[in-house]
């Protein structure tokens, strides 16, 4: 099994059309045509979980009769699980990355 064959068994979405998984490894820099070994088993999680981040903005996805839908928040959940999974922080939960509006964070409690 290749490392791409590996992140495509862990979901049901397929698609000819664009190269979502490949780009996904790539951004990873994991080349999708090497044997997959356990020891690429968090790449790949990781990897899932930006898979589920893209999907959460596009949480419906047609391709010709086959279509799939994904709550937002149940994509949410499950990238969190995979970060939990290998005791890594969400990138956003990182206060020096986080997104400041008005000088506040997506973090502070108040109302902007």
């Amino acid at each position: 099994m290749t490392n791409l064959e590996a992140l495509q068994s862990l979901t049901e979405y397929r698609s000819d059309t664009d190269n979502l998984f490949e780009k996904s490894l790539l951004d990873r820099a994991i080349t999708g045509g090497d044997t997959y070994a356990a020891a690429n088993e968090q790449e790949i999680d990781l990897t899932m979980a930006d898979i589920y981040l893209y999907f959460a903005g596009h949480p419906e996805m047609n391709d010709g009769r086959w279509g799939v839908k994904y709550p937002v928040e149940t994509l949410r959940s499950l990238r969190k699980d995979l970060y939990s999974k290998w005791g890594i922080a969400l990138p956003e939960s990182n206060q020096i990355n986080a997104l400041k509006i008005n000088g506040r964070t997506s973090a502070d409690t108040a109302l902007w």
